[in-house]
């Protein structure tokens, strides 16, 4: 990652190639030239340039360090989904966001929510895993988890339940764990504990398109499967 430069609002209008030059050490002077001529504004109205981008300060402290997000019948989607008050609604609003390393989502129990899709952009370090369980007295229900081309995660306490579909169709599989990436690419890290799951086709499918590729360091544990087409 390239060096954080703070920036002054009087200093977004210059051109990105210039700001660009602040992450490049040997363009320190320039930074520092620029600084002196355009000044620093006060720290509520400071910039960061993360990795070339400008982006909020707020934002970086959240990247920082571990989140909690919530999810509730009761919240908002355009709430921020880091409190209990202000939770988000749907599993369409996580499904939105790159769930960075270490992060927590949390479903408040007793309740159902879509089905839930995770890919490259989610998670991606078995040492540092993202966690989604439920919250409260009794577990969530999400109707299904799909995890394509990326792992370390640990699922938790929850219903995974997928809905009816008509006589002649084949239902979705529980949790999906699947893996296109080619050149012995190996995914590391997934738990799955203390899981129910029904009415799907597969109750758990880890799968990899490729023979050289596919997943290691997975561990099921505590999980009941059952009225599955296959277990």
């Amino acid at each position: 990652m390239s060096p954080n430069v703070v920036l002054s609002k009087s200093l977004r209008f210059l051109p990105l190639f210039i700001i660009e030059t602040f992450t490049n050490y040997k363009h320190l002077i320039i930074a520092i030239l620029l600084l002196s001529i355009y000044g620093c504004s006060s720290e509520d109205e400071q910039m960061v340039v993360v990795d070339n981008k400008v982006v909020e300060p707020s934002i970086v402290d959240v990247q920082k360090k571990s989140v909690t997000f919530y999810v509730s019948p009761k919240g908002n989607d355009s709430n921020d989904g880091l409190s209990l008050e202000t939770a988000w609604q749907t599993s369409s609003r996580v499904n939105s966001e790159d769930v960075p390393q270490g992060f927590t989502i949390m479903f408040e129990g007793g309740n159902v929510y879509g089905a839930l899709s995770f890919d490259e952009n989610d998670g991606g370090d078995s040492n540092n895993r993202v966690h989604i369980e439920s919250y409260g007295d009794v577990p969530a229900t999400i109707q299904g988890l799909d995890f394509v081309n990326t792992s370390g995660f640990d699922i938790n306490n929850l219903s995974v339940a997928i809905p009816t579909v008509a006589a002649n169709d084949f239902p979705r599989n529980g949790i999906h764990i699947y893996s296109n990436l080619q050149d012995n690419k190996t995914l590391e890290g997934f738990t799955l504990s203390n899981l129910t799951i029904s009415g799907a086709y597969t109750g758990i499918l880890i799968q990899s398109t490729h023979d050289t590729s596919g997943f290691s360091d997975v561990l099921i544990s505590g999980c009941t499967i059952y009225n599955c087409v296959e277990s």
